[in-house]
């Protein structure tokens, strides 16, 4: 189960990840569709190569699935790859444009949340790992101050996908190297839970804390009688 120290996480986020399941319970990393909150990026070119300025750009698909272009106006792209969001653009400009030349690219939308340095949502290619999402997020496993400084534990990402909840052990030295290649899908969620702290660091901590201090109290006072 996940812990809840960290108030700043909220109440959904823990509920939402109590329940686990294997790494291997994933659906195929290979196969994309994207889904509302995604981008779609695309060019457009006559079939002599003068760029259309006017229909190229980025657009988030909306709530319904679709996104807007002029000209042709909703496009419903929902479940469509790169590939197949290029045939169909190809195919409604045609009455437009002889021959158009379409390129697309296609971002998805994951969002990282825990003990990571840079935690919200972010915009990535569909060929991104899990591991790229955290690196794009400043990493796991570094200690980051909310409150007092807590240390992610890479050893137990969760990954809330398709309503599942998958643990992944993103060590360096984790004996299942397929984990870092799996790849983002639409809608990720990435979990970073904390460290699981013992009560001696938090004890020597503490002593530190009264340490530092104390020999700050002891400099004041040298100073103050010379």
């Amino acid at each position: 189960m996940l812990p809840r120290s960290l108030a700043s996480l909220g109440a959904a986020a823990a509920l939402a990840l109590i329940t686990a399941t294997p790494a291997h319970a994933q659906l195929d990393p290979s196969a994309y569709g994207v889904q509302p909150g995604d981008q779609i990026i695309a060019d457009f070119y006559t079939a002599g190569g003068e760029p259309l300025a006017s229909v190229r750009g980025e657009r988030l698909v909306d709530r319904e699935g679709n996104i807007f272009l002029p000209f042709v106006g909703t496009v419903y792209v929902q479940g469509l790859d790169a590939v197949e969001i290029r045939e169909l653009l190809t195919q409604r400009f045609s009455p437009f444009y002889n021959d158009p030349v379409i390129t697309v690219n296609v971002q998805l939308h994951v969002n990282v949340t825990g003990v990571v340095p840079g935690p919200g949502h972010y915009l990535l290619d569909p060929t991104s790992t899990i591991v790229d999402a955290l690196a794009q997020a400043g990493g796991a496993g570094g200690e980051v101050t909310v409150g007092n400084n807590v240390a992610g534990n890479p050893g137990a990402v969760r990954l809330l996908r398709g309503g599942e909840t998958i643990v992944l052990d993103l060590r360096p030295e984790s004996p299942d190297p397929e984990v870092f290649e799996m790849r983002i899908q639409s809608g990720d969620w990435i979990h970073v839970p904390p460290f699981p702290r013992s009560r001696g660091r938090d004890d020597i901590q503490f002593l530190g804390s009264v340490l530092s201090l104390f020999t700050s109290v002891v400099a004041a006072i040298v100073i103050i009688s010379r």
